[in-house]
This record gives C-alpha cells, structure tokens and sequence, in this order.
C-alpha cells in the first residue's frame, strides 16, 4: 500500500507534474496528435479513510445535454461524468488509498485523459484543456 507521498514521488518520476502541494498535483498529459489533457489528482477524507480523486474537465455545461451525459456515464469502465462547482463537465473517478497500488495508479489517468480529450474534441473542436 503506498502512501500519498509515494504516489507524488512515483507521479513526479513518470508524468509531466505542472502543480503540485501537499494535497492535490496536476499533471498535463501530452498525446500524439499534439493535443493535451491537464488531470488533477488529489487526496481527500471521507468515511474515516483516505481517498484519492482524479479530476479533468471536459466543457462547459451548455455543450452537452445531461441526459446524453448520463447515457454516456453507462458506459463507462473507469469514472463518469459530473458537474463542477463552476458548470463545467469533468471525468472524475476515485479510489481508495489503502488498497491502491502504483500500477493501478496509471489505469485512471490514461482512461480519463483519453475519455475527456475525446469528448472536448467533439464538443468544442478545440484543445481547451
């Protein structure tokens, strides 16, 4: 079981980290059609545990119907989508920390970089993110 200092270090080693503080890191992922994904990760309480959140946005809330959101979501193998605070649609998935391994670690950032990319590429045609 790593600890969340393992998994900043292991992060540091193996991605591009563009923020980073005690409780949450940002990488940007970089992908071969010159397009980028930033993806937050960061530690959190819930349930008398420690949690971890992978988090990057998609596009605004305007861009796509919640109802095709949620048809989408039933999809999915690794997060779904949400809403932020601020009406932007976001993949998100989270995991516990004493069950994770740094293996697994990569399995959430790689699903939801490529998931977001995709969708903000469809519904805006742009690299916003």
């Amino acid at each position: 079981m790593p600890s969340w200092d393992d998994i900043r270090g292991f992060l540091r080693d193996h991605y591009r980290v563009v923020d980073d503080d005690d409780r949450s890191m940002g990488l940007l992922m970089e992908f071969d059609n010159n397009r980028r994904q930033h993806i937050s990760i960061s530690l959190f309480e819930a349930f008398d545990r420690q949690w971890i959140a992978f988090e990057t946005r998609i596009c605004r809330k305007a861009l796509l119907e919640p109802a095709e959101a949620c048809r989408f979501n039933a999809s999915l193998v690794v997060g779904s989508l949400a809403l932020d605070a601020e009406d932007f649609y976001v993949a998100r998935h989270t995991a516990l920390l004493d069950t994770m391994d740094l293996d697994e670690l990569m399995v959430p950032i790689h699903a939801l970089t490529v998931l977001a990319d995709d969708l903000e590429e469809k519904l805006t045609g742009r690299d916003l993110w």
